[in-house]
């Protein structure tokens, strides 16, 4: 019997290769892969099937709705009748409720398109201000996928018990997705393999579970209770979080991000509490409440932190920083100038590199030079500050500032002042004279884009 079983496996592996990559097409994916050990005659055909990826974004190709979906239905129309392994495919749309309508059709046979043609990574992004797109539901039983990655979606009405399918999964991201709590874990639960995962759905998940995800490495989830164990976890960030059980196991984060609110010092959990943990973090992104007014980060091993603002505080925030390893510190959004710095234990012979973004003060009056001058005086060490974004209209001038009754003090300790993105339209020497009747840096760097030719300042040489 064993010789007439090789005989039969000879004599299909003689057949012509257009033939044999046909045999695989009807197999599931891992089975097809598995014949590559075969022989070398199954790996070459293997490795011989076609390998496409198909990208359409509507705002980068500049199309109207209609113009777009004839665009890929040209495209992967020949995926009808001939078989290629397709590594991925994108589709990003912004329909209208009539074009909800007229259109859904094609983006289900899409899918369905790409989903037998053995896809890896499938990326759905459909934004409609009335009407959600509700995914069919052969994506979440479909073997071959190793990346899913939904936004503005809705989940098909299933509880995904059985899903078990998804056990190949790498990365699942479900971003602005309308889908019941249960569903998630459920989905979750199936995806064994995990190492990335993102939830933030158009709610708050109440909870969930994230127990023996040995190769999870990142997490970005908004909830209010997270169970988490997962010893390879290098990045955590979770917002809108109450309470946070982590197991023995789960210590080895570097990149933490969260949001920080008065009440959630009330519930199992403080923001010192959870940095005392993470032993090993190297980077922090905090985002401050409203109506939060002072605390201290202390961390041993941190060397990068980031504070963010959303909206003005109702008195300056107070942050006291004991971080003898820090050496870069960004300011975003509005935290600045609404920010006092307080750092005791940054080594005084380390560069402290400090970034200023998104600046909506704009330096459009007085009292943006003082509350720089006063934020630098909050270091002891060397700075290299960037000032990054600042609008350019209007700005403050050193006549302006001189003839304030109160002089900003200087900050000395400036080692490096970066300027970066300003749009060279006029001449910026006044600003440049404010700005360096406050800070004096030693070395001054300004990038910026020269339009027109215009002089972005006018430099004086003095004989």
């Amino acid at each position: 019997m064993e010789p007439e079983c090789n005989a039969n496996m000879s004599y299909i592996s003689n057949l012509p290769d257009a033939i044999l990559q046909h045999i695989l097409f009807f197999l599931p994916i891992h089975d097809a892969a598995s014949t590559s050990i075969l022989s070398k005659t199954w790996l070459r055909v293997w490795n011989s099937l076609p390998l496409f990826t198909f990208t359409f974004s509507q705002r980068n190709l500049g199309l109207a709705v209609p113009e777009f979906v004839n665009r890929v239905n040209q495209s992967l129309t020949p995926l009808q009748s001939n078989k290629v392994v397709i590594e991925e495919f994108l589709v990003i749309m912004n329909l209208s409720l009539q074009e909800h309508k007229d259109f859904v059709s094609d983006i289900d046979n899409w899918i369905s398109w790409v989903l037998r043609n053995c896809v890896r990574m499938l990326t759905i992004s459909i934004s409609s201000p009335t009407q959600i797109y509700i995914l069919p539901e052969p994506i979440f039983s479909s073997r071959s996928l190793v990346v899913v990655r939904l936004h503005g979606c809705k989940l098909p009405e299933t509880t995904f018990d059985d899903a078990q399918d998804f056990k190949f999964l790498k990365e699942l991201s479900l971003l602005n997705v309308v889908a019941h709590d249960y569903q998630i874990q459920n989905l979750i639960d199936s995806c064994h393999s995990l190492e990335q995962l993102s939830v933030v759905l158009d709610h708050i998940v109440d909870f969930l579970d994230l127990v023996n995800f040995l190769r999870l490495h990142y997490v970005f989830v908004k909830v209010k209770l997270l169970r988490l164990d997962a010893k390879n976890l290098q990045t955590l960030k979770f917002f809108g979080l109450r309470e946070l059980h982590l197991s023995d196991s789960t210590i080895n984060i570097k990149n933490l991000s969260c949001s920080f609110s008065p009440w959630i010092m009330t519930h199992n959990i403080s923001l010192q509490e959870m940095l005392s943990t993470f032993t090993l973090l190297e980077e922090f992104h905090l985002h401050l409440g409203k109506y939060v007014k002072s605390f201290r980060i202390r961390h041993c091993h941190l060397e990068i932190l980031h504070l963010y603002g959303s909206s003005i505080p109702e008195s300056p925030w107070q942050v006291e920083i004991d971080m003898p390893c820090l050496c870069q510190l960004y300011c975003h959004g509005d935290v600045f100038p609404y920010l006092c710095v307080i750092s005791p234990s940054i080594k005084e012979y380390e560069t402290l590199q400090l970034s200023i973004n998104c600046l909506h003060t704009d330096f459009r009056d007085c009292a943006d030079i003082h509350h720089l001058g006063d934020f630098l005086q909050n270091f002891n060490q060397s700075i290299e500050v960037n000032l990054n974004d600042i609008c350019t209209e209007n700005l403050i001038t050193l006549e302006q500032l001189q003839a304030q009754n109160v002089i900003p003090r200087a900050a000395t300790k400036i080692k490096k002042l970066i300027l970066n993105s300003f749009s060279a339209s006029s001449d910026y020497t006044s600003f440049l004279d404010a700005l360096l009747f406050t800070c004096h840096p030693s070395y001054l760097l300004i990038k910026t884009c020269v339009l027109n030719s215009d002089h972005f300042i006018k430099v004086t040489f003095l004989s």
